[in-house]
């Protein structure tokens, strides 16, 4: 090894050693004021310096050595504050990167600004003591309460219909001064004001008395859509007051009337609450005129109670006792509502037995019982035959062949005792009332009580030669053609004026009940066999006859099934078709006076649906051969 390459590891091995003490010396030393980044800056730097020979660099080293050694021991014989304390600019070589690193760390220490610390505001102990004698004198004080915000600034005041009793006498200035539309306002739909939802609902006639008075002077006439006053809606207001001071301020509203005319004494028998607002209401003038005069009692509204009778009857607002006062106060006013009906046909007689409760029902049929002792007005129905809209005349003649189906078996008695004999009175085309109720009216009790009084009326015959069996084949029930055929069962064989027989009514009418019931008589077979005789071998002495009337002498039943299928059924048709032809087949090849055959004139038919089923029912029988000729 050449004594060169030896002072080189030399140098190496005390310039490590060196190194090491310098970092336990830096360590130990709180005041050195050298930081260990800062050795690490010096170390690098040191190891990347450019070597300038072999002693160069040695020399270099322990130079620097040297110099962090004497600047170590006097920073501990003279120490500084480490606020104050800069970082230390170490004595090198011109060409030292320390020196650089150092200047560089020192620029960059400078440049960064500590944060501002908070200065504390000073407070005088003098100043403390009396602000806390202060606060301590204002605890001690009781305070105010805060006054609460009127009810209506809660957001709650519209709509007003659900608020209106919330409103005392004392809030009414303040309300008005906070709602200047007040008066203005009105429901969108119904054109309900606000002065109606307040005589309605707020039970203070105070409160309602003092909004009147502040209100302008037309709100009193002010009406909904449907023309109901304030009236209307006080009356529907537990407390009567209201609705008085209404009137006191206008009578003339109790005449008014409202939806579908309704008088506010209706009004208030099917909404108040109790009868006190009836019993003030008809001791007002001129409310007797209003119950007698606008015809109310006869009025039905909806299907529903026409009359304030009726209404109140339906009231559910109302206890028992209260139900049965305002019904004395009402009939007691006007006794005509006791047997008024509703569009029901019933009086509140029968409204009551029908649609009130067990207990109620008791109370106000016995209410009703007495006030027809009392009143001396029936509380039974006013005959039909005696109202104004169906009054029916003494000499009865074509009238009653429209309200045949209306007379029933419990009236018969008072309709007799109005129009005696009554049934044998001949109307249009010379028809009998007594065939009139055989065609229309569907209770036979009505025909055996007449027959009963008088036998001999069920031989009567029209103008044209029909007997009752004719008319009864043409009754939706076949009851009454049952009945008559047992009562006279010859009437079967009698033909009219134009040989026409029971059966070719009921297939007219399109009656397959009543048809099926002639059938079934044992002179059925025969006569229908007469029947087609006439049609095949016509007799001249009916031509002139059938010029003059509507229907063909030469048809036979099945032909007058074609002939009227534009009024019946298909299914009722078929029915028809196949009764006839199961009696007698015979008919399916027999021609009219105008040489058709059943089936040709179904094929004329004009209601596809209708023509295939009558084809069909005719086809399903085999066409008879032809009769010889004699």
């Amino acid at each position: 090894m050449s004594i060169e390459a030896t002072g080189i590891n030399a140098a190496k091995t005390g310039f490590s050693a060196a190194t090491r003490k310098v970092e336990e010396a830096a360590s130990s030393s709180a005041a050195s004021g050298l930081e260990k980044d800062t050795l690490d800056i010096s170390k690098n730097a040191t190891a990347q310096k450019p070597a300038k020979g072999v002693w160069g660099r040695i020399k270099n080293a322990f130079t620097q050595i040297w110099n962090w050694l004497k600047r170590l021991f006097s920073s501990k014989k003279t120490p500084k504050p480490a606020e104050e304390s800069k970082p230390q600019v170490i004595n090198s070589t011109p060409d030292s990167p320390v020196q650089e690193a150092v200047e560089h760390k020192a620029k960059l220490a400078s440049s960064v600004k500590k944060p501002a610390t908070p200065v504390k505001k000073k407070v005088k102990q003098s100043e403390t003591a009396s602000d806390t004698k202060s606060s301590d004198h204002e605890s001690s004080k009781p305070r105010e309460a805060s006054k609460p915000k009127p009810w209506w600034n809660e957001g709650l005041y519209m709509p007003f219909s659900l608020e209106a009793k919330r409103l005392k006498l004392e809030e009414v200035e303040a309300f008005l001064k906070d709602h200047p539309k007040f008066f203005e306002e009105k429901d969108s739909r119904h054109g309900i004001s606000n002065m109606h939802y307040a005589a309605r609902d707020n039970s203070d006639p105070r409160v309602f008395e003092a909004l009147l008075s502040k209100a302008p002077p037309k709100t009193i006439d002010v009406t909904t859509t449907d023309g109901s006053t304030l009236l209307h809606f006080a009356v529907q207001n537990k407390n009567p007051k209201i609705a008085s001071i209404l009137l006191l301020k206008k009578p003339d509203l109790i005449k008014q009337t409202g939806f579908l005319g309704t008088s506010a004494i209706e009004t208030a028998a099917g909404n108040a609450p109790n009868a006190k607002v009836i019993e003030y209401l008809l001791r007002v003038p001129g409310s007797t005129d209003v119950l007698k005069g606008v015809g109310n009692v006869w009025r039905s509204v909806d299907n529903g109670p026409s009359g304030a009778l009726h209404r109140a009857l339906e009231n559910s607002k109302l206890s028992d006792e209260d139900c049965i006062k305002m019904i004395r106060l009402l009939a007691k006013a006007d006794p005509r509502m006791l047997n008024a009906e509703n569009s029901a046909e019933l009086t509140p007689f029968e409204f009551a037995k029908k649609n009130l409760s067990p207990g109620k029902r008791d109370k106000v049929v016995k209410a009703l019982q007495a006030l027809e002792q009392e009143t001396g007005h029936p509380i039974a129905k006013t005959p039909w035959w005696k109202k104004s809209s169906t009054y029916i005349p003494k000499d009865i003649t074509s009238q009653f062949s429209s309200y045949a189906d209306k007379l029933k078996h419990d009236e018969l008695e008072a309709f007799l005792t109005d129009y005696p004999g009554f049934y044998r009175q001949k109307g249009g085309y010379g028809i009998p009332n007594l065939h009139y109720l055989a065609q229309k009216n569907r209770d036979p009790k009505i025909l055996e009580d007449i027959l009963t009084k008088d036998p001999g009326c069920i031989d009567i015959i029209s103008k044209n030669g029909e007997n009752l069996l004719h008319m009864a084949a043409q009754n939706p029930n076949p009851e009454m053609t049952k009945f008559i055929l047992s009562k006279k069962p010859e009437l079967i064989r009698e033909l009219t004026k134009q040989g026409r027989s029971v059966f070719h009514y009921a297939a007219k009418s399109g009656n397959p009940e009543a048809l099926k019931c002639l059938l079934e008589h044992d002179s059925a077979s025969e006569m229908l066999t007469g029947l087609i005789d006439s049609v095949r071998n016509p007799r001249p002495e009916l031509d002139e006859a059938f010029e003059a009337e509507a229907f063909a002498p030469g048809n036979t039943p099945l032909h007058e099934v074609i002939e009227k299928s534009s009024s019946v059924t298909p299914e009722k048709l078929t029915e028809m078709i196949h009764l006839l032809l199961q009696k007698d087949p015979s008919m399916l090849d027999v021609k009219d006076v105008s040489g058709k055959t059943a089936l040709q004139l179904a094929e004329k038919i004009s209601d596809e649906k209708k023509k295939q089923a009558l084809i069909k029912a005719l086809q399903s029988y085999p066409t008879p051969a032809p009769s010889p000729k004699p």
